[in-house]
């Protein structure tokens, strides 16, 4: 069972973690399509952090023809620039780094602030 420091310290990582993936999908996206006036593709990309039971999730949504974008550009199906990756390069590293980020980023020093926010 987790304590609430640690239901916190998930929380925040995942808040943090879900607020840079969308935002570096989107600069992805402007600056690697050719076309910039898509803006359906680009207003389609959000995220949420889900507290589902005793867990928390990161719900990640960009319309569906954006990973057949990115299918095609590996192809060379469609005119993007050089290493136009949305899924697989974005998606994995913010993966690891937020994997890592939850099973060993919680010290002693994150505690303490953890609690301080607490007993304010």
């Amino acid at each position: 069972m987790r304590t609430a420091i640690e239901k916190k310290y998930i929380e925040n990582i995942l808040k943090k973690e879900e607020r840079y993936l969308v935002e570096f999908v989107k600069r992805s996206i402007l600056r690697k399509l050719k076309f910039t006036g898509d803006s359906d593709l680009f207003n389609s990309v959000n995220s949420e952090v889900l507290k589902i039971g005793n867990e928390y999730r990161i719900k990640f949504n960009i319309k569906a023809y954006g990973r057949v974008l990115d299918i095609a550009a590996k192809r060379r199906k469609v005119k993007v620039k050089k290493n136009f990756k949305i899924y697989d390069t974005n998606i994995f590293r913010t993966f690891y780094i937020t994997a890592d980020k939850l099973m060993t980023g919680l010290t002693d020093d994150v505690r303490n602030r953890i609690k301080k926010q607490f007993y304010k």
